[in-house]
């Protein structure tokens, strides 16, 4: 071959542009607007949650002034209005990822928005419980579709490198809107405070609409151009090249999507046929079902009114605001705690804890009822029980069942069989949520409390038993244990 030949070779060879210290580059600031605005709505969403434990006091009084309703509510319609929304978010929570295929997930999350705030303004001036029950349905429904929806939609705007930073803030919003709600519940009226609660909505709907469309989603509806408009805005600390590059990939991923190479989505039907599917999600549920039976989804609901039965010196505001506060630190130790230890040792260790704090709890109560005169001198217990409660509930029942529903399943596997445990958990949620207040009244604060303690521990030994260890390991050997599958009795 002679040189003139080697030269013409060396020029038709494709050259490929490999970029240099794209980690290194800090994100941009329309990126960090998108990302904050998209999951600013999980902040009213959670304040929903804590939304009884501020207004129970006003809809159970005889003052016409404070209580919007005729009469005072009754136990049966608080649990009907604690219980019955989150069944109906169920819906919600089924019919967004088909709708966002359709609108776009920042349209639907904008539609989502303004749902809510529909709700919360009908809620507000509602006059009547069945009314009520209603508007918080819609509210709900709404919610449950937009926390399945953000999560997709910070996916689709991130990278490799920044994803676990940006996915990590719904996390952070959600004890910080219940915090919102306990330091502003016991300062105002019931119209008042509803009306408050809606502030980082109105804040989310002025805002969202100068945020970004996800890029998949604009290329997967042939809007090539406004897709490349989007990758400039959200990565504009990257070079032409790159940019174009990232357009590659997404279209690369949306070609393996529609040809189904290792994203096809499994049926129930074709999970329940599979062993290590149908095991993975009985292991799963543990975790997940204990999640809500330790009680925690009541104890947010319910904070107010639980702190005020107690009768202690401390006021109603003061201690649910220090257990909004300490919500948030927990949370953020046990980013630091959760992947030092074992799943299995901090499932156990936090409900054994849990476990403790209820039965505390649950004896002043019971030293209460009885008339004991030692009470007088432990009025401090509920709120050592229950900031000692969420302590240990923040180091691992709090966010590891979600972790461990994710690792147990194959990538093909995992969006139905979580779909199908977020059902199952929805209904012992409702079921957990309509009987508490009725326990409460016929059977006494201290044995809901003494209840979930039992729950705890019984809890605590079906994790020791049965739930394998998966931490440090990949999903293909979590799967080769689940194959060779044996309770702790039998190995």
């Amino acid at each position: 071959m002679n040189p003139r030949e080697e030269r013409s070779i060396v020029e038709t060879e494709e050259v490929k542009y490999v970029p240099k210290n794209v980690h290194n580059k800090p994100d941009t600031l329309f990126l960090y607007f998108t990302v904050l605005t998209g999951t600013s709505l999980t902040l009213t969403g959670s304040s929903g949650y804590a939304w009884p434990s501020s207004v129970l006091p006003h809809l159970l009084s005889n003052d016409t002034h404070a209580n919007p309703l005729p009469a005072p509510i009754t136990t049966i319609e608080i649990s009907t209005m604690t219980s019955l929304p989150i069944l109906v978010g169920l819906l919600g929570c089924a019919a967004a990822p088909r709708l966002a295929l359709h609108l776009g997930k920042k349209r639907l999350l904008l539609l989502d928005g303004l749902a809510m705030l529909l709700s919360i303004v009908c809620t507000a001036f509602a006059r009547s419980v069945s009314f009520m029950v209603i508007c918080r349905c819609l509210f709900f429904l709404c919610h449950t579709g937009s926390v399945s929806i953000v999560p997709v939609y910070v996916t689709e705007l991130c990278e490799n490198h920044n994803r676990a930073k940006f996915s990590s803030l719904a996390a952070v919003f959600m004890p910080v809107g219940q915090l919102m709600s306990y330091v502003m519940g016991p300062h105002l009226g019931y119209r008042a405070f509803t009306l408050a609660s809606a502030a980082p909505l109105v804040v989310f709907l002025g805002l969202m609409g100068f945020t970004a469309e996800t890029p998949e989603y604009l290329l997967a509806s042939g809007r090539r151009s406004e897709c490349l408009d989007a990758l400039k805005r959200l990565r504009g600390n990257k070079e032409a090249k790159e940019i174009a590059l990232d357009l590659e990939e997404i279209e690369g991923s949306l070609l393996e999507k529609k040809a189904g190479v290792g994203t096809g989505k499994i049926g129930v039907v074709a999970l329940l046929r599979n062993r290590n599917a149908r095991l993975g999600i009985v292991l799963a549920l543990v975790p997940a079902i204990l999640h809500h039976c330790c009680g925690d989804s009541a104890i947010s609901a319910f904070l107010g009114p639980i702190f005020q039965s107690a009768g202690t010196d401390i006021s109603t505001g003061l201690a649910t605001a220090i257990v909004g506060v300490v919500r948030i630190f927990g949370l953020v130790i046990s980013s630091f705690v959760v992947e030092r230890r074992g799943r299995v040792f901090l499932l156990v260790s936090s409900a054994l804890g849990c476990a403790l704090f209820y039965i505390l709890i649950g004896l002043y109560f019971y030293l209460k009822k009885t008339g004991a005169a030692i009470v007088h001198d432990v009025q401090w217990l509920p709120l050592v029980g229950v900031v000692g409660y969420v302590v240990a509930f923040s180091m691992g029942l709090g966010p590891l069942p979600n972790t461990i529903m994710g690792e147990l399943f194959c990538t093909d596997l995992r969006p139905t069989a979580v779909s199908v445990i977020l059902a199952v958990v929805t209904v012992s949620l409702f079921g957990l949520n309509f009987l508490f207040p009725l326990i409460t009244e016929y059977a006494g604060m201290h044995f809901s409390m003494w209840m979930f303690a039992f729950n705890s521990l019984f809890g605590a030994v079906c994790v020791y038993l049965f739930l394998p260890e998966t931490a440090g390991k990949s999903i293909a050997e979590i799967q080769s244990a689940l194959e060779n599958y044996r309770i702790k009795l039998k190995r």
